[in-house]
């Protein structure tokens, strides 16, 4: 079985393929990790946790149910966002 790190990584990579907005995993722990996502398409609109809410999918594992917890604004094109686990079946 892939540990988080691992599966985090191929999601990343998934999500950065077919958006115009890009990700990177900066950190991992053991109930949460922290992504940044860059690109000039970020904004602070109704639909930007969407962007965000799209790694969750890109995740794709039914066992883990991940939220996001905390979004900190880098700058215009650069925000930080922390996601934790919610549940494990």
């Amino acid at each position: 079985m892939e540990n988080l790190k691992e599966k985090l990584t191929k999601a990343a990579s998934s999500y950065n393929k077919y958006r115009k907005v890009k990700v990177d995993i900066l950190r991992v722990e053991k109930d949460k990790f922290i992504a940044k996502f860059t690109g000039k398409n970020l904004c602070y609109t109704c639909c930007l946790y969407d962007w965000f809410e799209d790694l969750i999918y890109e995740i794709g594992d039914d066992k883990v149910k991940f939220s996001t917890s905390k979004v900190e604004k880098i700058s215009d094109s650069e925000y930080h966002v922390e996601f934790f686990l919610e549940a494990r079946w």
